[in-house]
């Protein structure tokens, strides 16, 4: 975090941030001296975590456990030693406030110290973590504060977003002002180094060598290969039937099934069924289809052999990506900066607060947990799927879209970074792999990863091991991926096609599916048939692979 503000910068933020005191200082006319401590500069910085109490590698502070029930622990605000390096002089600090999975009720204080003041800071009812907290709080002479809790284990996280500077006593003239705060560089702890970027290109070949001299004879080369067959004999007696051969499953054709090949069309029981308004996502719970109705806030439920439906409200605003863990639906609700866990059954929502995440787009299962991608936050929220607690964040992305779990490792789109982030979730190490432009979807086949790039219309098939990628063309801004246990299948937004790819090869067959305008998104197979949500048609098309 670092404030070097420009002359222009300096003086709006002096006439708007400063005390009324020194204002009152700045006067022409003023003649009163003020007493120092009441003259001071309030500077807005960047976020900077001052305080994680969560373990390595999160850990701030030099805390890495909760605070036990009536605890009281002491940091340095500012100072030499303070995590954000906040100046010496520093009389008080604006903090976000977050109290991290409470064992129960309780309350959590932030004060200067030394006695407990009331009322606490934040407080909570149940085990479910409280919303932040934003207030400013005075620091002691020695640059520190003290955080207690009450009655519950909790774990804590401040981040400064300002603090005030204390002045002494004499008169100031604007330019002064300016000056000091042009003095005020706060340089916060080192961030993680980013990730490589791209090799650069080639360098041009350089000027042809002269010729050697001639070497000396060879051995004579190997026999050469035999002439040409001669005419084929007489057929012999046919002989028994061989066994039977391997099972040809998994073996993507690009061909009609047999099923549309019998009456002669592509497209055997291309039905179309209606959702809500402005479908965006596709999930498949084993015996219903569900669609995300960003438009309406609500979502479908619909019966894959009738297309029957039930719409039922989404629990937040916005609704966007869509996961099943076995047992619930989970929704990622945009504008609400939720997620919601769906009854399958009931439709009945309950809906959890994402802490630290805002414009929750993709969300995905890894048998365990819940990962949400917070696209206008630049981060990933992992979530505990029975209290909706934060178990982990992780930071430094660029406009993270999709996510897909391989098994190990977590993967998401980077919309922004033209890249796909491969996330350890026992460690939250991360590996990014460049792909084409604006990576939208990302899915994986049991063998390999596949993205689907919007900006650069193609598709990667990338190696988890290795992380080795191939690309292959697609028709124009390709958007959802599904699989069908032999093919990968795309949908191409602004094309209105969606496409049969061979992972082998990456060899396609394209056919149109409402045309150019019908929009396209996500694709999900049930087992039997695959199906495509039409986001300008608000519905989905059924069909057989």
């Amino acid at each position: 975090m670092n404030l070097r503000p420009k002359s222009s910068l300096r003086r709006r933020a002096a006439s708007v941030v400063l005390s009324l005191s020194l204002v009152m200082a700045l006067s022409a006319c003023e003649e009163e001296p003020v007493p120092a401590g009441t003259r001071a500069i309030h500077v807005d910085v960047a976020p900077c975590r001052l305080l994680d109490t969560r373990p390595a590698p999160a850990t701030v502070g030099g805390r890495d456990t909760p605070l036990a029930p009536g605890e009281t622990i002491t940091i340095q605000a500012s100072g030499a030693a303070s995590p954000c390096g906040l100046p010496e002089g520093t009389v008080a600090v604006t903090l976000q406030v977050r109290a991290l999975a409470p064992s129960g009720a309780g309350d959590l204080t932030v004060f200067r110290g030394p006695t407990v003041p009331t009322p606490p800071t934040v407080t909570w009812a149940t085990a479910t973590t409280p919303a932040m907290v934003e207030d400013t709080f005075g620091v002691s002479e020695t640059g520190e504060l003290r955080v207690h809790s009450g009655a519950s284990t909790v774990g804590v996280r401040l981040d400064v977003i300002g603090f005030e500077y204390d002045l002494d006593d004499r008169y100031y003239s604007r330019d002064e002002i300016d000056a000091i705060v042009a003095d005020l560089e706060i340089s916060g702890a080192t961030g993680p180094a980013g990730p490589a970027g791209p090799a650069g290109p080639i360098g041009p070949a350089g000027p042809e060598g002269a010729t050697g001299a001639t070497g000396a004879t060879g051995p004579d080369g190997a026999t050469g290969a035999d002439g040409p067959a001669g005419p084929a004999g007489p057929a012999g007696p046919v002989g028994p039937a061989g066994a039977d051969g391997a099972d040809g499953a998994g073996r993507c054709l690009l061909a009609i099934s047999p099923e549309r090949a019998a009456i002669g069309r592509w497209d055997l029981d291309m039905t179309q069924f209606p959702t809500g308004t402005d479908p965006r996502d596709l999930a498949f719970d084993g015996t219903h289809v569900w669609s995300s109705n960003s438009a309406d806030d609500t979502l479908s439920r619909l019966d894959v052999t009738t297309g029957e439906r039930d719409d039922f409200p989404s629990g937040g605003l916005y609704p966007f990506g869509l996961t099943f863990d076995g047992t619930h639906i989970w929704v990622a609700n945009r504008d609400s900066n939720a997620v919601a866990r769906i009854d399958t059954e009931t439709g009945q929502a309950t809906s959890f607060p994402i802490l630290g995440g805002a414009g929750p787009y993709g969300i995905a299962f890894d048998g365990t947990d819940i990962w949400v991608a917070n696209t206008s936050f630049n981060s990933v929220s992992r979530i505990d799927t029975d209290t909706g607690a934060l178990i982990d964040e992780i930071t430094t992305l660029a406009s993270p879209f999709q996510l897909a779990f391989d098994g190990t490792h977590m993967w998401v789109t980077n919309w922004q970074g033209n890249t796909v982030a491969k996330i350890d979730p026992a460690t939250g190490t991360r590996t990014d792999v460049t792909v084409g432009a604006e990576p939208y979807d990302v899915f994986f086949d049991g063998t390999s990863m596949w993205v689907s790039n919007f900006g650069s219309s193609t598709l990667s098939k990338i190696d988890p091991a290795s992380n080795a990628i191939e690309t292959f063309p697609t028709p124009s801004n390709p958007r959802g991926i599904g699989f069908d246990g032999s093919c990968i299948w795309v949908s191409s937004y602004s094309a209105g096609n969606v496409s049969k790819v061979d992972p082998a090869t990456g060899a396609r067959r394209d056919y149109p599916i409402g045309g150019v305008g019908s929009g396209p998104r996500g694709i999900i197979f049930d087992g039997e048939r695959l199906w495509v949500e039409l986001g300008a048609a608000a519905g989905v098309i059924r069909l057989l692979p």
